[in-house]
């Protein structure tokens, strides 16, 4: 596995199909973590064996949403070389693929196709964020078989700040918070702003702007050049630096960028690339290898200080869960075995560290708590 690690950072690599790609990140954002510190012991709750918690020191509930911002530009009619599709048809069709496989367990999805408006970005989102479904499948199938030509501009920074606004802090009726993972930006070439959209300045410092503000409300933004964006290469990779927040002469392994147009089977590659992004893998060539797991973060939770009065660090439990599978009670191990499998507290007794087989189970969880006993109780 091909990593490169920024120290000393909970973050770290995700490394896509088509081309060589990373960032980093804090998977669970303030917006959806829930603190009670139980200073009185009046939130505290009884357990069926008597013992009684002092509270919980991290518990987070958010469902993670790959939005797809997808060039529906007039250049995206322009013929793909050896395949006797134009580049939207190619792109379509690989789409439409990927998301027939999604499942319930998959990422939320929601898409973005623009522009949507004659040259601007006005309407509102084409399919918003939201769980996988028959119905979700079949509404996302649909708005991509809609698509008619011809659409001029390609204001991609409107486009951008749209699917954003869409993932960001949603909740579910079964209480999940909707929150981006990635901002997944398909285009075929550099963003124009058309003065008749209300748009001044330069459009790609518009497209980098508005992906630097993604990042910081902690949206990572990845970059697909599809067929036809050869001269915009260079201006895409930027965006896709900004969007992970490296700096210009970052190395290709510190950010997201996954150039379609240079394989000789761009529909392939665009294909893998995607299925293997969107289910949480590793693409490698022709592979998909290992999970964005330790990728997306590191297996630990600092613990605040200072902690719950009478907490009982000799009794604490932690639970995860993940995808559609039942929640589960991580044993308490030590960490520093090889074979150990589960979380511990360290020495320091500052982090809850998770190792083995429960590191994985921990980052690709959907929720997780970690909660401690009272002393004496």
């Amino acid at each position: 596995m091909r990593t490169h690690l920024p120290p000393p950072s909970l973050a770290a690599i995700l490394l896509l199909a088509c081309g060589r790609t990373g960032t980093a990140r804090l998977s669970h954002p303030d917006a959806s973590q829930d603190q009670v510190l139980d200073g009185t012991g009046d939130l505290a709750a009884d357990n069926l064996d008597g013992s009684r918690n002092c509270g919980v020191v991290w518990s987070s509930s958010s469902w993670p949403v790959i939005e797809l911002v997808v060039d529906t530009s007039a250049s995206m009619q322009g013929a793909v070389t050896g395949t006797g599709q134009s580049s939207w048809e190619l792109t379509r069709d690989a789409l439409k693929r990927v998301i027939s496989r999604l499942t319930p367990a998959s990422p939320a999805i929601g898409l973005t196709l623009f522009p949507n408006q004659g040259d601007c970005v006005r309407a509102p989102i084409v399919v918003p964020a939201a769980p996988i479904s028959e119905q979700t499948q079949a509404q996302l199938m649909a708005a991509l078989d809609s698509v008619a030509f011809p659409a001029g501009a390609r204001p991609t920074p409107a486009a951008l700040a749209l699917a954003q606004a869409d993932a960001t802090g949603k909740v579910l009726a079964n209480g999940l918070v909707l929150w981006p993972e990635w901002l997944v930006l398909l285009t075929a070439g550099a963003p124009d702003l058309p003065p008749a959209c209300g748009a001044v300045g330069d459009p790609i410092v518009a497209l980098r702007d508005q992906a630097k503000a993604a990042w910081e409300a902690m949206a990572p933004t990845c970059v697909f050049a599809l067929p036809g964006a050869g001269p915009a290469r260079p201006a895409l990779i930027d965006v896709a630096k900004t969007g992970a927040n490296v700096t210009p002469d970052a190395g290709p392994l510190s950010y997201c960028f996954d150039d379609c147009d240079q394989g000789a089977s761009a529909a392939s590659i665009l294909e893998t690339g995607l299925e293997c992004f969107l289910a949480g893998g590793i693409p490698d060539g022709s592979e998909c290898v290992g999970g964005t797991g330790d990728l997306r973060r590191g297996c630990v939770v600092p613990l605040p200080s200072p902690l719950f009065p009478d907490a009982d660090l000799d009794n604490v439990t932690v639970v995860i869960t993940s995808g559609a599978a039942p929640s589960r009670v991580v044993p308490r191990v030590d960490c520093s075995s090889a074979a150990a499998d589960g979380w511990d507290l360290g020495s320091a007794r500052k982090l809850v560290t998770f190792c083995g087989n429960s590191c994985s189970d921990f980052l690709g969880s959907w929720s997780y708590s970690i909660t401690f006993g009272c002393q004496g109780g």
